[in-house]
């Protein structure tokens, strides 16, 4: 196989929506490293707003993956420039994908580039502790693991007395499935590191441990740019999930509010609604203004 054919191959960028007149909008991966979520919030959007995905190099055994956030950073801006030569880019990540748009967008605006927009989809900023969020912010840690306890039995105690050695049994099983996902994840370094693509059996652990991995190797640097955070209301102890300090030319935080069951609600159903028309407006704005910098240049 030749070069040019084994790049296309590995190519990251997935045409979700590639149609319309609009300046793209770059979605990226979370922690699974898979980008088949954002289906609904592309509908959302309209036929005129183009749409291309992100997702993890490697995810479907054509490629060796890549083990940082600067590498997979860097890669996936390759990847954008195949579609968008030049700036101004709007990038919206989910959970981990908003560490990965945070460095693209540091590292565009190093090399020159024009950000219009940046957001972050119910993701924290590197190292905020999601474990934590439960607990009424300002709890001490102990009074957190207290929290959680408390509402263990709470839960044990409001089941059929036929469920409860079932609850239990998989509580214990959850930390078997922590060994095994590690002893999975040091199978899939041994390929990656010779070059190799991971397994088909290992990739779901493998890339959920990675990125993992990932994110605790990463020492992120101050972005000069803005930041909008869309985030599920209630259930997180600080608004701006932890990027206040990391983000220097501001934050604009936007709750998307209703009866959650989980963060990624927010891109199914009414959520993605109210989400995709404030997004939308955002598109909009950063388009206009995007004409004005290219007049200006």
């Amino acid at each position: 196989m030749d070069e040019k054919a084994a790049t296309a191959r590995w190519s990251s960028l997935v045409p979700i929506q590639p149609e319309g007149s609009l300046p793209p909008l770059f979605v990226l991966h979370g922690g699974a490293g898979t980008i088949l979520f954002y289906q609904e919030l592309a509908r959302a959007l309209g036929q005129d707003q183009p749409v291309y995905g992100l997702q993890a190099r490697g995810l479907y055994g054509d490629a060796p993956p890549q083990s940082t956030v600067e590498e997979m950073a860097g890669h996936y801006i390759q990847e954008l420039r195949t579609v968008q030569p030049a700036g101004p880019y709007a990038m919206v990540g989910f959970c981990f994908g908003a560490i990965l748009g945070f460095e693209m967008a540091r590292q565009l605006r190093a090399a020159g580039e024009t950000v219009g927009l940046l957001v972050s989809l119910d993701g924290g900023a590197p190292h905020y502790d999601y474990s934590r969020d439960p607990a009424p912010p300002g709890s001490t840690a102990s009074a957190a693991s207290s929290s959680r306890i408390a509402r263990e039995w709470k839960k044990l105690a409001s089941l059929p007395r036929g469920r409860r050695l079932a609850y239990v049994k998989e509580k214990i099983g959850n930390q078997w499935i922590s060994r095994t996902m590690n002893a999975q994840y040091r199978v899939g370094e041994w390929f990656r590191e010779r070059g190799r693509p991971v397994p088909a059996p290992l990739r779901r652990i493998y890339f959920l441990v990675n990125h993992g991995e990932a994110e605790a190797k990463y020492r992120p640097k101050v972005y000069p740019g803005r930041m909008v955070i869309f985030e599920t209301a209630g259930l997180f102890r600080e608004r701006n999930l932890g990027w206040k300090d990391l983000v220097g030319g501001g934050l604009e935080i936007h709750e998307i509010s209703g009866s959650h069951r989980g963060h990624r609600d927010l891109l199914t159903g009414e959520f993605v609604k109210a989400l995709s028309g404030d997004l939308t407006r955002l598109l909009r704005s950063a388009a206009a203004d995007g004409k004005v910098l290219r007049v200006m240049r």
